[in-house]
């Protein structure tokens, strides 16, 4: 590793010394500090998937709705009618993991700064009281010493590279903790609507059997079938009404 050094020697008064000595550093590091790179900072959902959307598909996805008016007593909330691609945009707006890999993302960036900032100079700095043999017998000295890596063979820029390929992981972290919560979501409504479905299939054989039950008794009340059958279509009823 090439490196050159510069020591800059500077003889002040004790008036104020700590001061002038941080405003001359920060002075300095605003003109040699790195400028931090805005690319990862934030997490910018449309650039992390190159996926196109097809609007003709998305109208065919299926809607969740409650109808139910017995499920309705239970809340005085409206009504609401919503779409797949909306239920899939509030869980990840709404998620914790969600938020907890979009952060992780965002504070990936320090590492990216950190390892550049092995290209730029090196500032270090101290004050010291003057002794008989510097002739400068009771002053403050302050001392500054600038550092500059030459040529490192590629050491920094391996480690670099290495901090982009660690964003460039959370990056895949956040975009696939946002398939697996679409993908739940997904699950979810299908779970809903095939629920639903089913409950509209048992309340269709309730009514069939209903209807059994009651040609049952007519049946037995004049005296054309047995007095069985209206008990075992009751049976049947109420085996059709505790699956429901």
């Amino acid at each position: 590793m090439l490196l050159s050094t510069l020591h800059v020697p500077v003889v002040i008064y004790a008036a104020k010394p700590s001061e002038q000595y941080h405003t001359l550093k920060e002075n300095l590091s605003q003109l040699f500090a790195p400028k931090s790179s805005d690319d990862f900072k934030v997490a910018k959902m449309h650039k992390l998937s190159n996926f196109k959307l097809d609007r003709s598909i998305v109208q065919e996805f299926p809607t969740v709705q409650l109808n139910d008016n017995r499920a309705s007593s239970f809340s005085n909330l409206p009504s609401r009618t919503m779409t797949l691609q909306d239920a899939v945009k509030i869980a990840i707006q709404r998620s914790p993991d969600i938020s907890q890999s979009i952060a992780t993302l965002a504070g990936q960036n320090s590492g990216v700064d950190v390892a550049k900032a092995g290209y730029y100079p090196q500032l270090s700095g101290g004050i010291t009281t003057g002794d008989l043999s510097s002739g400068e017998r009771g002053r403050q000295l302050l001392t500054l010493s600038a550092t500059q890596m030459l040529y490192d063979f590629g050491k920094v820029k391996s480690g670099v590279d290495v901090e982009e390929a660690k964003v460039q992981v959370e990056q895949a972290n956040v975009l696939v903790s946002v398939d697996t919560l679409a993908l739940d979501v997904a699950q979810t409504i299908v779970n809903i609507q095939r629920y639903l479905q089913l409950n509209k299939i048992a309340e269709q054989q309730i009514a069939g059997i209903r209807r059994i039950q009651e040609i049952a008794n007519l049946r037995a009340n004049a005296g054309v079938a047995s007095q069985a059958d209206p008990i075992q279509a009751q049976s049947y009823l109420q085996a059709a009404q505790s699956a429901l």
